[in-house]
């Protein structure tokens, strides 16, 4: 917009001392008289606005501060992490499973049933080891001979025997003679050695005495149990100990067979 529209639009709007109602002063006469439209428009120009005054008491207060010169605000501190939450003490831990369990029905305590379960196994152990002791006593009583006199006893109870080992290739009939009696007519003489080669206790076998003419036919067959050719004091149910010699002798009557030769063997009941 040009300045003289601005200075006239002004002239315009100010009020006239004819108009009804207004009163105009000399001073405002003075004023008008003196105006121009380049004055208007010089002193538009320079003078200043004139400050408007708010009323301070139809107001609030509003402080304006320099932004810029103002110190930061301190950043926000971080929120702190939650604690984690403290675990159970055992008493309620302990409080916890009591209450647990009495709703459900009642377990045996873990040592009890282990206690019955080790229990039952040794029974059953002990029994596995009775039979088996039972009816192996020969061997054991034969590679452990400190076993024989508590196998010996216990068969007492058990209404058993433990009897001496019968491995017959370990004995020995050796240095064997047959010769007549020359005080009795029809009497022979049989004098022989029995030998233990095994290194434990055997029983003593049976000794067989076949006689035999001059055509190597038997015409007579003894058989002597350890009662018989062995002397009165013998500890026969002792056996043989071993690695030992024990001598035999016998007296036979033959009449009437005429002998020629003899054959003599060695065996145990049953293994003949």
């Amino acid at each position: 917009m040009e300045p003289g529209s601005i200075a006239e639009s002004g002239l315009s709007a100010l009020p006239v001392a004819d108009e009804p109602g207004l009163a105009a002063d000399s001073t405002e006469a003075d004023f008008f008289a003196d105006f121009t439209p380049d004055a208007a428009v010089e002193s538009f120009d320079e003078a200043p606005p004139e400050a408007i005054e708010p009323d301070i008491a139809d107001h609030p207060t509003l402080i304006v501060t320099n932004l810029a010169s103002a110190p930061p605000e301190p950043e926000p501190e971080p929120e702190p992490e939650p604690e984690p939450e403290p675990e159970p003490e055992p008493e309620s831990a302990h409080v916890s499973a009591h209450y647990t369990t009495a709703l459900a029905p009642a377990a045996p305590p873990r040592s009890r049933r282990t206690f019955w379960l080790l229990l039952m196994l040794m029974i059953l152990l002990l029994a596995a080891t009775a039979q088996m002791t039972y009816f192996l006593r020969t061997e054991i009583a034969t590679h452990l001979p400190q076993t024989r006199p508590w196998l010996v006893q216990a068969c007492t109870w058990l209404a058993c025997t433990v009897e001496l080992p019968r491995q017959i290739d370990l004995l020995v009939i050796d240095d064997s003679s047959l010769q007549e009696d020359g005080e009795h007519e029809g009497v022979v003489r049989l004098s022989s050695t029995l030998i233990n080669h095994a290194h434990f206790a055997q029983a003593y076998p049976q000794l067989e005495l076949t006689l035999t003419d001059l055509n190597d036919h038997a015409v007579l067959r003894r058989t002597f149990t350890p009662l018989e050719y062995l002397p009165k004091k013998t500890d026969i149910a002792a056996g043989i100990p071993a690695d030992e010699e024990i001598r035999i002798r016998l007296a036979l009557f033959t009449d009437p067979v005429k002998a020629a030769g003899y054959r003599i063997y060695i065996a145990y009941p049953g293994n003949q």
